[in-house]
């Protein structure tokens, strides 16, 4: 699972990017879940969910749940009405939805090595990278610099000056992420990739502020028995690594699949998570001190 502090911004998750991709059989299965009582994780998501949300589908139940009060028979017959209408819904429209992935790897699998190494792979990638990035000093995808970057290049020098990932509620919104993946005892890699480095050279996005919010994600993790993480924040400088200004390039996947490959094809012990609560609370959304003194206080 990516974990990038890119995430981490002082507003939280915008709404516009929760109506883009939150469902409603999401939703609707979030409610239908089988409980006896309401969750304190539960009160918090469906809180959460109509404040960002207040028009949100099915606001009345979640605002029920959200005092901690589970759904009556009736009110859970008309979920399952509205939930079985959202996937017969999902179901059509994605019918005529068509993607042309497949032909995309295709190509690119022209571009892979014989034989499988490592060293074939990062040597393929540099190749790839310094011709895929060749109208722009940062290393940056050229497509995406032409779109994206071009037009607004003096505008953003020295823009991330005070831009920090440190206080954010999505610390909060990442605990329930986490007791979700408790709960269903998933074995998880997280991945923390860099800035690249050029780029924050540029809008000065300070580095030590970009470090002290991977120590507090990698503490709330490690803390709370999430012990596989594969953190890059440190590789921001290495050329081709990114392909933009946070996303993973040409050799960060190559990083990547040498990362996770031993994760994946050797059997994992299961996972023996403790959660704490303090990581619900705002003092930890707001916490800028030595992650280590936290849970002391």
């Amino acid at each position: 699972m990516l974990s990038p502090p890119q995430w981490f911004i002082r507003i939280g998750i915008r709404k516009e990017f929760l109506e883009k991709y939150l469902t409603t059989d999401e939703i609707t299965s979030f409610l239908l879940k089988e409980r006896t009582q309401v969750s304190e994780e539960e009160k918090m998501v469906a809180e959460r969910l109509v404040k960002q949300l207040p028009n949100i589908p099915m606001a009345s139940q979640l605002k029920k749940l959200a005092k901690g009060q589970v759904l009556t028979g009736t009110e859970r017959r008309y979920v399952e009405l509205a939930h079985a209408f959202a996937i017969k819904e999902s179901a059509f429209f994605g019918q005529f939805e068509q993607s042309n992935n497949y032909d995309l790897v295709q190509e690119k699998m022209k571009n892979l090595p014989n034989q499988f190494s490592y060293e074939a792979l990062d040597a393929a990638a540099e190749k790839e990278g310094k011709a895929s990035s060749t109208n722009n000093s940062f290393g940056m995808d050229n497509s995406f610099y032409n779109k994206n970057i071009r037009a607004s290049l003096s505008r953003l020098k020295k823009s991330q000056t005070d831009l920090s990932y440190v206080v954010s509620p999505e610390y909060t919104d990442f605990q329930l992420l986490l007791s979700q993946l408790a709960e269903l005892k998933m074995n998880v890699v997280f991945v923390i990739p860099p800035v690249s480095e050029k780029w924050s050279d540029y809008t000065g996005l300070s580095q030590e502020e970009y470090q002290k919010a991977v120590s507090k994600i990698k503490y709330q993790l490690s803390s709370q028995g999430f012990n596989h993480i594969v953190d890059f924040s440190q590789d921001g400088d290495q050329p081709y690594f990114m392909q933009d200004t946070i996303h993973m390039g040409w050799k960060g996947w190559v990083a990547f699949d040498k990362a996770i490959t031993p994760f994946l094809i050797n059997e994992q012990p299961a996972p023996s998570y403790h959660l704490r609560k303090e990581f619900l609370d705002s003092s930890w959304a707001n916490y800028r001190g030595d992650v280590k003194d936290y849970l002391k206080e």
